[in-house]
């Protein structure tokens, strides 16, 4: 009877320790996004590096592709469910970091938009 309750015990401190670590990982980038002043978004009107040709070309699609907000949400699940699927993992605390680094740009952020 010791050992279930210990066991009890362990997965509980477990998914705590996780939670506090998405927590901070949600601070944290609060944190930075207040203190460090984003770019201005591009004007409509501006032509813009459009059509690039070589690795500079590729490299902006890719970060378009990166900052739409479907793809950061797919990438925020996956990084959900690796912290829930793999919690006996000893690195599962990084995937929790990951996940609440990005909850406030995904949902509170996004909304105040």
């Amino acid at each position: 009877m010791s050992e279930q309750k210990q066991s009890a015990w362990e997965s509980c401190r477990g998914a705590f320790t996780r939670f506090i670590v998405g927590a901070a990982g949600a601070l944290l980038y609060t944190t930075m996004s207040l203190v460090w002043p984003k770019p201005h978004p591009p004007s409509v009107l501006d032509p813009g590096p459009r059509n690039l040709l070589g690795i500079v070309g590729w490299l902006f699609r890719l970060s378009h592709l990166l900052g739409n907000y479907y793809v950061q949400l797919a990438i925020f699940i996956v990084f959900v469910c690796l912290a829930v699927f793999r919690r006996k993992d000893r690195g599962a605390w990084i995937y929790a970091f990951l996940s609440g680094w990005a909850f406030p740009e995904l949902v509170i952020f996004h909304w105040l938009r």
